[in-house]
């Protein structure tokens, strides 16, 4: 995946220059610049409030997008990410949610949505990382699956959402849900994300991933 992808998916407009690097330019617009490291060294100076982000490899672009997005936020990692999941017998509807916002949203098949929560754990900077499933039996399987793929990462939280209990939210779901998410499903994933489950597993530390 692309850097301008990235960034479109999560609805940030970049400053693009077409013709190399204007750094008087950049000094006006912008804080934080994502460059590889062949354009890196035809920088000669920085203001000191610039953060230039580069990538080594094309492996490291959305570890280093993801970072950009963050210092975009005016952060160095994200207090909390949820990932609400609503699971049905041909898909999985989920919700990402990141400090409140919801970031992305969609249906994916099981193996999709394993490699989406791998992909979370290596790119997005974060304290902690709750997992919440919906409570039906094939929530039940799903949850088998993903303890076993994140078992090896510390400060995750794998919890199992009653969608239909009284347990207060942790936010109104009109407070988080955009008015033009319409399916159902993905605001069921929405509202699982909100609800507090039943952890089902606990691997916490004080390092940050």
């Amino acid at each position: 995946m692309k850097v301008l992808d990235i960034l479109k998916k999560r609805n940030i407009k970049p400053l693009a220059p077409s013709k190399g690097i204007n750094i008087s330019e950049l000094r006006r617009k912008t804080h934080i610049v994502i460059v590889d490291k062949y354009v890196i060294n035809k920088i000669e100076e920085k203001p000191p409030t610039m953060k230039i982000l580069v990538i080594e490899k094309e492996s490291d672009i959305e570890k280093i997008v993801e970072e950009a997005i963050c210092l975009f936020y005016g952060k160095q990692s994200y207090n909390e990410i949820i990932l609400g999941l609503d699971p049905g017998p041909d898909y999985v509807a989920y919700a990402l949610i990141v400090d409140g916002s919801l970031f992305e949203s969609g249906k994916k098949n099981i193996r999709e949505i394993i490699e989406l929560t791998k992909n979370i754990i290596k790119t997005m900077p974060y304290k902690k990382l709750y997992i919440k499933i919906g409570s039906n039996l094939d929530g039940v399987q799903l949850a088998e699956t993903i303890l076993s793929a994140v078992n090896n990462y510390n400060n995750i939280f794998v919890e199992i959402v009653d969608e239909h209990s009284t347990t207060k939210q942790t936010l109104a779901l009109s407070e988080i849900s955009p008015q033009h998410i319409r399916d159902k499903d993905i605001k069921a994933a929405i509202n699982i994300s909100l609800r507090i489950g039943s952890r089902i597993n606990h691997k916490e530390s004080n390092t940050l991933i």
